[in-house]
């Protein structure tokens, strides 16, 4: 027996070993970006001397081919749907693109509270284009599934959040920080080049996708070949833009503004921001939503800021600016937060879903990939 105990040891010790490579494989596979977001960012700060000498040539490219690629794969369809909930989804962009920025820029922004808590202008100015920004394309309909939400309603939002966001983005994170940044005398220039480098890319991937699709009657070639592999291109092509856009921080003088403590106080104050919208948007969900489902599509959505696309918009608008690089910095900090909060939410709202609609967790899992 004893012998057979210790001849059995071995396996289990491999199962557990394999469990857990198992656990941590999909754990990385779901936080894929925010994985190779931090690793982008040690590579950068470790060697960014190629990486930042060709930041002027390629940064105007890779943003236009975002775009690009992100009005061939968006869901043209899921925008048609949003007729059936108008409600909810005017609720939740006006949340996401009008609410979150205006409530930032009055209580904090406007009275100089974001400057004395950070210390800087230009964190500040970092923190207030961030509340501009428009919702996630991916990372919202990850945790809705999650949390058995609706998918639909999450995928729609993403969707029209970030076609209305590559427009109402510009507008407002100008507005807000004319006072403060160049963008003040640069107006007429930073919409000429939002159009330019944002507007016409997107607008030209849409018009590809309906021509594949109407002309050419693609559906199918669209849905098995365009959209699957143009998602691939742009996540490739954001890397990359990332990549760059790090590299070219830390190869200059505007990196040495960020000492350990006020990247302490970034985090910290950030990470009350978001949970003051997260909640805030859990009570608005109340008045806007019909069912539990919806309930968590919108919490999973209106709060949280798209991270790669943001960071294209600010750089086209602010690219002549020395500290673009630390004007990005609460992007990638929010970005990161935001998904912490909703990776240890998912579990709460789940159980509010299955209490408030009956179902069992068998009924809840099968919206779960």
């Amino acid at each position: 027996m004893r012998g057979g105990a210790q001849e059995a040891s071995p396996s289990r010790r491999g199962w557990r070993c394999h469990y857990c490579l198992g656990r941590l494989w999909r754990v990385v596979k779901e936080h894929r970006t925010l994985v190779l977001t931090l690793l982008e960012t040690v590579a950068a700060a470790a060697y960014p001397g190629p990486a930042a000498s060709i930041y002027g040539s390629v940064q105007k490219p890779l943003i236009c081919t975002m775009f690009g690629l992100l009005g061939v794969t968006l869901e043209v369809s899921e925008l048609r749907h949003a007729l059936r909930a108008p409600k909810l989804h005017c609720g939740c962009q006006f949340f996401s693109l009008m609410v979150t920025p205006l409530l930032f820029y009055v209580l904090l922004y406007r009275s100089g509270l974001v400057r004395a808590a950070l210390s800087g202008e230009s964190l500040a100015a970092g923190a207030m284009a961030t509340m501009c920004l428009p919702t996630t394309t991916n990372t919202n309909v990850m945790f809705t599934q999650q949390a058995g939400g609706d998918v639909s309603a999450t995928a729609i939002n993403a969707a029209l959040g970030n076609f209305l966001g590559a427009i109402v983005t510009p507008a407002t994170t100008s507005l807000t920080l004319s006072r403060t940044t160049r963008a003040e005398t640069n107006l007429a220039r930073t919409f000429a080049t939002v159009s330019e480098e944002i507007v016409a890319p997107l607008v030209g991937g849409l018009a590809l996708q309906g021509a594949l699709r109407v002309c050419f009657k693609c559906d199918d070639f669209v849905e098995r070949v365009v959209r699957p592999y143009g998602r691939l291109a742009s996540f490739v092509t954001i890397q990359a833009f990332l990549y760059v856009l790090f590299a070219n921080a830390f190869a200059s003088d505007a990196g040495d503004q960020v000492t350990v403590g006020a990247f302490v106080v970034l985090v910290l104050f950030l990470t009350a921001v978001h949970l003051v919208f997260f909640f805030a948007a859990w009570a608005l969900s109340a008045k806007l939503t019909t069912s539990p489902e919806q309930r968590v599509s919108l919490i999973f959505t209106a709060p949280q800021k798209t991270e790669s696309l943001g960071v294209a918009i600010l750089t086209s608008i602010f690219d002549d600016d020395d500290h673009i690089g630390v004007l990005t910095l609460p992007i990638v900090v929010y970005h990161t937060i935001q998904t912490i909060v909703a990776a240890c939410a998912v579990a709460a709202v789940r159980r509010n879903v299955l209490r408030v609609s009956g179902d069992d967790d068998d009924d809840v899992r099968r919206n779960v990939p």
